[in-house]
């Protein structure tokens, strides 16, 4: 798996959303899977995702490894903070936002 691959089959949802779950096994709804960003921070502004019924409005980040999130610093970089969904393809390490 390639993160393009994973941001095309995001921005065009070409894939079975009907089963989404959060790690923690919430359920998840895109509503809105938000404008994709061509320059650097979170790969798509603007997006709308109900988890268990609550409605989040911000930014999703696209990884093929949780841990990429590390690798890449977002961590420290404050154009990650309002990043309300990360997306990932393999979950092969916790991500917590400063807070936690």
């Amino acid at each position: 798996m390639r993160e393009e691959l994973l941001t095309y089959l995001w921005k065009t949802q070409k894939f079975n959303r009907s089963s989404l779950k959060t790690t923690n096994g919430d359920a998840v709804v895109i509503v809105k899977p938000g404008q994709e960003n061509a320059h650097a921070g979170p790969d798509f502004f603007n997006a709308h995702i109900q988890i268990s019924k609550k409605l989040w409005v911000g930014n999703v980040e696209l990884h093929v490894q949780s841990s990429d999130w590390f690798r890449h610093n977002h961590q420290t970089d404050k154009n990650y903070d309002n990043v309300v969904l990360h997306v990932v393809w393999n979950n092969d390490l916790p991500v917590f936002d400063v807070s936690q």
